[in-house]
């Protein structure tokens, strides 16, 4: 079958554009990319999309990668379209992020390219992976351990954005189609170095095993990531369903995400996996890094052991198993100490440090309590004859202690904070009422015995004034 009818058929089989879809062609002015722009092009018409190219001159040839660049340029000029040329120092850009020179040349290139998409307004992202690059990425995925998602490989689509219409097509039809049309690809001589694990699979253990053992080990590897990738799918859904059931909270794509670890525990290993790979994935994005198996048994085992403890996942991002919970976040210094900050009577504050927005009412005994909204995390009422100083919001010092409410004696709150199984890396932005050098109020957790007074007998207490005290998360 001809490469058109072949990019054709992809395209309609996994729904990879849409009529008036503007596409971002990623092209290094190789013979895959190359290929791509071509076919694409010679598709536009029938198939009613826009395209636009990139590239991106790496910066690691000198004369030689500029050059590949002007390539691209002017064949996207003859061809009559848009394109965009980028340049970054990937060597340095790699030493910046800890990663290798190929591993931070793909992350910055996947970066660019969503910023430029979302600059275009393109709604499709293209690139010329091949079906040898699919063969590939599984014989070195297999090599590393990966599970059934890794051995997979690569998607034909990607988060709905980024095509791959080359991927069911060899290598050597992909030259023959260039050839046939007199084009000559630009050649990237590292693409021949054997120093990298890549290469030496392309040109040394794929080539061996065809020789000695499989002569189309290439569609054998190609069909059985295919086959792997329904299985995972199937799987990630079950995932997905026992997802809610499981999230304590999640602060957003970019955000910590906690989850309640005795019920993960008794998932499926195989949901395990998977659920733990959805909350660690969004911190991970752009890094270039991957929940390697080693660290996921790490995980496993934490929370076998039941045992307070954290995990380097790498990149910044921790696992932190506290009190039966597990959350998943980027690695936290100690926060700066928040200076008191001093409560308008009656009125109302933002404390901005600690997302939080906080109330205060004066009345009388004889007065109704102030109405409480909705999203009012806690209230308390004090005896504002008996209060030692103006009120003021802090966070905890080294000293700190209280009379709990319910308890005889006093409590320091480092006690109070293990008894209340408050994570550790969330105990220095839980925010402190102070009044003098006493603590009224640990907000959200205990009130202290010799100032607060039970909200249904404030009208029973002989003061001249109670002050109500509420809050809740900024808006």
């Amino acid at each position: 079958m001809p490469v058109l009818d072949k990019v054709r058929r992809a395209m309609d089989e996994y729904g990879m554009t849409c009529p008036h879809d503007r596409v971002l062609v990623s092209v290094s002015g190789g013979p895959d990319s190359l290929a791509l722009l071509v076919a694409l092009h010679s598709l536009a018409a029938e198939r009613r999309i826009s395209l636009h190219v990139y590239t991106l001159d790496h910066g690691l040839r000198g004369a030689e990668s500029a050059a590949d660049a002007a390539f691209v340029a002017e064949t996207a000029a003859l061809l009559g379209l848009p394109c965009t040329v980028e340049r970054a120092d990937v060597g340095a850009e790699g030493f910046r992020r800890g990663q290798s020179l190929q591993a931070a040349a793909r992350a910055l290139r996947y970066e660019r390219l969503a910023t430029v998409a979302g600059a275009i307004g393109a709604q499709r992202i293209a690139t010329g992976h091949n079906l040898e690059d699919q063969a590939e990425t599984v014989l070195l995925r297999l090599l590393r351990g990966a599970g059934i998602r890794g051995l997979a490989g690569i998607p034909a689509v990607r988060e709905g954005i980024y095509i791959r219409p080359l991927l069911g097509i060899p290598r050597a039809e992909i030259e023959a189609f260039l050839s046939e049309r007199g084009l000559n690809p630009r050649r990237d001589p590292s693409n021949a170095k054997t120093v990298y694990l890549r290469n030496r699979i392309r040109l040394e253990l794929l080539p061996y095993l065809e020789r000695e053992y499989n002569p189309r080990l290439v569609e054998t590897l190609a069909g059985m990531a295919e086959r792997l990738r329904q299985d995972a799918d199937y799987l990630d859904g079950l995932a997905g369903e026992a997802w809610s059931g499981l999230v304590e909270s999640a602060d957003g794509p970019a955000g910590s995400v906690t989850l309640d670890a005795a019920a993960l525990m008794v998932q499926p290993p195989a949901l395990i996996s998977r659920i733990v790979h959805r909350a660690v994935a969004p911190l991970l994005a752009g890094s270039g890094r991957e929940l390697t198996s080693s660290a996921m048994a790490a995980i496993v085992e934490l929370m076998r052991r039941e045992h307070n403890g954290a995990i380097d996942l790498g990149a910044g991002v921790v696992a932190v198993l506290t009190y039966g919970r597990l959350a998943f976040r980027q690695r936290l210094g100690r926060p700066v100490p928040l200076a008191p900050v001093l409560l308008p009577v009656p009125g109302q504050i933002e404390v901005v440090s600690l997302n939080i927005r906080v109330n205060t009412w004066l009345r009388t005994p004889s007065e109704p309590p102030p109405a409480v909204s909705a999203d009012e995390l806690g209230r308390a009422v004090f005896d504002g004859d008996r209060l030692p100083g103006a009120p003021t919001i802090r966070t905890r010092r080294p000293g700190d202690w209280l009379a709990p409410v319910g308890m005889t004696g006093t409590q320091k709150l480092q006690d109070l904070f293990v008894n209340c199984k408050v994570p550790r890396h969330q105990r220095d932005a839980v925010p402190v009422l102070v009044a003098g050098q006493d603590i009224l109020w640990v907000m959200g957790y205990r009130l202290d015995r010799r100032f607060s007074l039970p909200p249904g007998k404030a009208a029973e207490v002989n003061c001249s004034k109670l002050l109500w005290v509420c809050y809740a998360p900024a808006p």
